[in-house]
This record gives C-alpha cells, structure tokens and sequence, in this order.
C-alpha cells in the first residue's frame, strides 16, 4: 500500500510503501491527526521517515513541522491505556499474552493486577472498598465467576473484556438470541473458550475408547450445569452411557469419587470440567483417577498439564491474544463493546504424554490431529 505525505512548502508527494500501517492517511500542513487511529498512523510516518537517510532531510523536516509536540504529546496520551486486572487464581499465559500482544500493537498499558486466589469474599469486598473503576480505561477479567462478579459491580461504567468464560451465553454474561444485540447493549466483550461436546467428546473416542462415562458436576455454576446437559444430550451420539455426581466443595468431590469408586459397574473415564471447585482440586481428583485407573477428560489446558488424559481445549495465550483484539477494536477503532462478537480461539486436542503411557494409550495421528503435551505442575 502506498502513502502520499505532503510537505509544507509544496504539492510534491513522496510515495513510501513501507509504514506498518493498513490505514490512507495524507498528512498536510494544515491537518492534524484527531483521533487514534490517524495519530497512530502519524507516529508511523514520524518514527519511519526519522529512520531515512540524510538524503530525505527536507521531507523529514516537513513531517516534524506537521506533526508537532501538541499533537505527539495528544498522540502518547491515545497510546497509554489503564487496565485493572482481576484474576481468579494468578496469572497465566492468558495475561501474558493479553499483555505482550497490547504492546506489540502499540499500546503503553499500564497494568493493575488483583489476585484474589480464588476467594469470593475477598472479590467482592475489593471490589466494594478497594477500586475506583473510573480510574480505568477497561477491567480484564479472568474466569466465569470473576467476570460474572465484576460486571455486577462496575454496572457497565467501564468496558470489561472478559476471558477464560467458557460458555458465556449460557453463564448469563451475554444474550443468547442471535437476533438480538450480542450483549444487549452491556459495555463489555469477551473470549468464549469451550469447545463444542461433540468435538470433545469425538476426539475422546478416537483416541480413548469408552463406554462408561462419570462426570462431575457443580449445581452452583451455570457453566457447568450446560456442560452437564450437553454430556448428557451427546454421550448417546457415541454409544456412551454416562452419569453425573453432584460436588460444590472439596469435602463433596471425595463422596463424589467414593461413589465412583463403589459404582457396580466401573467408570472407564471421568469428565472434570473446569472453574469451582473443580480447578483448585484438580491434583486430588487427577491422583484418584491414576489409582484407580480413570482417566481424566478435562476442557482447560494447565488442567491437562497438570496430569489428566486429554481434552480439545483452547491455548491459554491465543484466548489472551484475542482479548486483545477486543481492546484495539473499541479503543482504535471505536466499535461500541455490545457491537464486538464474543471471540473464539482455535481448539486443540491435548494428551498427556505421561498419563497416556500409564492408561496404555497411544494415539494414531492417521486418525486424529492431536499434540503431546507433558506434566508441568500440579496445583
């Protein structure tokens, strides 16, 4: 794409095809950029003609006449964005992605980051005593529980990006008829990162064979009352009889795996799906399963680094990557947050290469696309 700079003293143009920039943007005397998006296309020029040899000395002089302090100074100001960020249970490549792909696009980005260590009591009362939302230009939020609570809060005075949700129609963050708008008109967007039972539950078996299936589930959680009634409306899809067991808390996950444990007929796999209580549990439920020969389906990827089988699962970082992109929409290009569609990554089918080897299973790449992944931590 070619870019035509006028100088001060003259219609003459000089055609310069390689700023980074995907906007037309001409630049004269008497027009100044006035929004981010010409700001940012003005710094390109600024920063690429500052970098031409001294035989382009006029040229670079008429483009520090047009883009003064005043608007460099208007220019860093568009570029410097404040972001709260609160998070469930620490950070992960998620923020870090977030982060890194902010900045590779331009932005100054002030972070603030609140861990609540997976505390709801503490969630709240930060959010009622600790925080001035209007001293932030967005609220990343991490996690179905966390986004739910924040939303609540902050009551659409700044725009929220949630990420990590993994149904988020069905959680109640946004609506769920497509005729209508996609958050009925709320300040916020997000990333949606769960991927469709079918596809689960179809990697599972071509790599898994199963006919017994237990999952857990908890009552609390509208994700994971959805996920229930999508295992339980698919399994019959694949030959697979399944069971749920109810558990909102630690001391209610070990009576869950005892009744798994004691089933008459034994389970060849159990279904964990992430958020409460289930995530912070994991290492538990993931030593019961080696011990007594189930494996392990999770939809998260830590959760499967962590030791469990396998799961088509959304990468942390792309989902981080993606929140991103919400910003830069609304920020750069002014699109209104209800009118941003929920984002969803690309899904990959994870196995543990670890857990594969004690459950004798070895997957055919012939017949699946798939990556090995191995034990990193547990938690």
């Amino acid at each position: 794409m070619i870019y035509k700079i006028y100088g001060n003293q003259s219609s003459q143009t000089e055609n310069i095809s390689e700023i980074p920039s995907t906007f037309n943007f001409v630049l004269s005397q008497n027009q100044r950029p006035s929004n981010f998006r010409d700001l940012l296309f003005a710094e390109n020029c600024f920063s690429f003609i500052q970098k031409r040899d001294s035989e382009e000395t006029d040229l670079t002089q008429s483009v520090v006449d047009t883009v003064d302090n005043k608007v460099l100074q208007s220019l860093e100001q568009s570029r410097c964005i404040k972001i709260l960020m609160i998070l469930w249970q620490g950070e992960t490549d998620a923020e870090r992605g977030f982060l890194d792909t902010l900045k590779a696009m331009g932005y100054l980005v002030t972070p603030t980051i609140i861990d609540v260590d997976r505390d709801l009591k503490r969630l709240r009362q930060t959010l009622h005593f600790e925080i001035n939302f209007e001293d932030y230009d967005y609220i990343y939020t991490f996690g179905t529980r966390v986004s739910l609570v924040v939303n609540e809060y902050v009551n659409n005075k700044v725009p929220i990006i949630f990420n990590a949700v993994g149904y988020p129609a069905k959680s109640g963050l946004v609506n769920d008829d497509p005729g209508r708008n996609i958050n009925d008109g709320g300040n916020f967007s997000g990333v949606g990162t769960a991927a469709p039972m079918t596809i689960q539950l179809g990697n599972i078996q071509k790599i898994f064979k199963m006919q017994r299936l237990a999952f857990l589930v908890n009552p609390q959680e509208q994700n994971s009352l959805y996920t229930s009634d999508m295992i339980e409306d698919t399994t019959s899809q694949f030959g697979i009889t399944s069971k749920h067991f109810n558990a909102t808390n630690k001391e209610e996950i070990f009576l869950a795996l005892a009744k798994i444990k004691s089933a008459s007929s034994p389970f060849d796999a159990l279904y964990v799906p992430s958020g409460s209580p289930f995530t912070e549990n994991s290492k538990a439920i993931f030593d019961f399963g080696c011990a007594e020969k189930i494996a392990m389906i999770c939809e998260k990827e830590d959760m499967i680094c962590a030791g469990a089988l396998m799961g088509t699962v959304a990468k942390c970082k792309e989902g981080g990557q993606l929140a991103a992109k919400i910003v830069d929409m609304n920020h750069r290009y002014r699109i209104a947050m209800a009118h941003i569609p929920i984002q969803y990554p690309k899904f990959y089918c994870i196995v543990n290469r670890e857990t594969a080897e004690v459950f004798g299973v070895k997957p055919n790449p012939q017949k699946i696309n798939f990556q090995w992944t191995n034990t990193q931590a547990s938690f």
